[in-house]
């Protein structure tokens, strides 16, 4: 089994492996089994190669255990996404949300004009997008209410800028 493959085994299991030094961090602890700690034990320094190759870490780090809306995810392709969460999830809910990631990291979003479409006047209690055909989309188009976009359309609900 490749490092890849271990470290996607047990975030399935609800454990996260970080690269610290020469050691290798698991949360959360409570989880961390007899049979997890024996694999990880046994595969340490091609796990610990892995880590260190593939861990962001130019990201300013924040608190995992809160919820926070944004979340950088990192796949065992090698690849990573930004995803949004709509309300803000803990770490444990967005390995719910994305259970094949291998790794996630919350992170500050920066100061941008994305917004969300349940912040408009044109979104509808049915999740339709009022402004649809204006903007060349069908009328009856759902707009997917936890991607951050820019629109030309946007009207701030009331009280909100």
């Amino acid at each position: 089994m490749s490092a890849r493959d271990i470290i996607s085994s047990l975030w399935q299991k609800g454990l996260e492996l970080a690269a610290d030094g020469e050691n290798i961090r698991v949360e959360p602890k409570s989880r961390l089994t007899d049979e997890a700690r024996s694999v990880i034990r046994n595969n340490k320094s091609e796990l610990l190669a892995y880590l260190n190759r593939t861990a962001p870490t130019k990201y300013k780090s924040l608190d995992p255990g809160l919820p926070h809306a944004a979340w950088r995810l990192a796949y065992p392709n090698g690849s990573t996404r930004q995803m949004y969460t709509l309300p803000p999830a803990t770490r444990a809910e967005v390995h719910e949300l994305w259970p094949e990631a291998t790794w996630a990291e919350p992170f500050a979003e920066s100061k941008d004009s994305r917004r969300y479409c349940t912040q408009c006047r044109n979104l509808t209690g049915e999740g339709l997008c009022l402004a649809a055909k204006a903007l060349g989309a069908s009328s009856r188009y759902h707009p997917l209410q936890d991607l951050p976009r820019h629109c030309k359309a946007f009207a701030a609900l009331a009280g909100e800028h």
